[in-house]
């Protein structure tokens, strides 16, 4: 009865989503998963949820899908010294021996939604025995994400600290919006994703006008040079300095050309998590010129999400 009560309660409310009750979940595959009474060690899936795990409850972690390197330890306290734990799975095949040795309470993906991954989580857990969940990623979905993993988890107040702080991120006014934006990955900067896609999102939320467009495979975008000059996107976004010098040297583009790229995890994407609250921060205040203070803000996001409190010289360096 609990269960059905959870979940009539979500429709009435008009909640999209997960729908939680005590000892199970419904995750946003749409698969009814019955959890342990007690969840004190999760395997991330891969490297968004190992992001999302580490500001939530990083004492239930029990180690990186990939370890952060050395210029992302001296921002994360204790967990700097979790071991890399490496992929689950591979070609969408469990790794059992893998999964089997980590003795997880609880796997946790997150990120995209799609029948890839529906299959995948249900394979892993079909496979290995144990509760596999995955939680929709999008950027603006992460409030609602926080709530739902800090009831889960036990960490409930500050699962709610962590979605009021998103709420208030996600929410700051941008009066630069409809401005042509590109956002450009990989080391050239050539590759990107359409206003749909994961690594659009952070030019979504700053209300940016994604000149890859709204149609199409949701997936990387190659493009070249002579396609992004015809576009001529007023700003211009890459996560590499390298791409930023190849593009401003190498082509006739003459939008303004930012190198967003700060440890310990991207501020635009790579990987797709909610370290992009720090893009739409920096966004907010170096696209937009809205009122306050680039720095102060990013350190207090820095302090909530990472528990890091940053230097001057710190916090000059992440807005070099």
């Amino acid at each position: 009865m609990r269960l059905i009560w959870a979940a009539m309660a979500a429709l009435w409310l008009g909640l999209a989503g997960p729908v939680f009750a005590a000892n199970a979940i419904d995750d946003a595959t749409g698969r009814h998963v019955e959890l342990p009474d007690k969840i004190a060690r999760i395997l991330p899936a891969g490297p968004p949820a190992s992001i999302l795990l580490f500001t939530l409850a990083p004492e239930k972690m029990i180690g990186w899908a990939h370890k952060p390197g050395p210029a992302a330890q001296p921002f994360l306290g204790d967990a700097a010294a979790l071991p890399e734990i490496g992929p689950i799975a591979s070609h969408g095949e469990p790794d059992l021996d893998r999964i089997r040795a980590a003795k997880p309470d609880l796997i946790l993906d997150f990120g995209t939604v799609s029948p890839r991954y529906v299959e995948q989580a249900k394979k892993i857990q079909d496979a290995s025995g144990i509760p596999c969940i995955l939680i929709d990623g999008r950027l603006d979905k992460t409030p609602e994400t926080y709530r739902l993993l800090g009831k889960l988890l036990g960490v409930e107040a500050r699962g709610n600290e962590l979605a009021a702080a998103a709420e208030k991120i996600l929410a700051a006014p941008h009066p630069a919006a409809e401005k042509t934006a590109y956002y450009g990955r990989g080391a050239d900067g050539l590759a990107t994703g359409r206003a749909s896609s994961m690594s659009g999102e952070v030019l979504k939320a700053l209300r940016l006008k994604n000149v890859a467009g709204e149609e199409g495979d949701p997936g990387s975008l190659k493009v070249t040079k002579e396609q992004l000059e015809a576009w001529n996107p007023q700003v211009i976004l890459v996560g590499e300095a390298d791409a930023a010098a190849s593009l401003k040297t190498d082509t006739a583009l003459t939008g303004k050309i930012y190198a967003v790229s700060a440890p310990p995890f991207g501020w635009l994407d790579e990987p797709p998590s909610v370290n992009r609250l720090a893009g739409v921060i920096w966004g907010s205040h170096v696209l937009d010129g809205t009122p306050g203070d680039a720095a102060a803000d990013l350190r207090e996001f820095y302090r909530q999400f990472y528990r890091a409190t940053l230097t001057d010289d710190q916090i000059a360096g992440l807005l070099k």
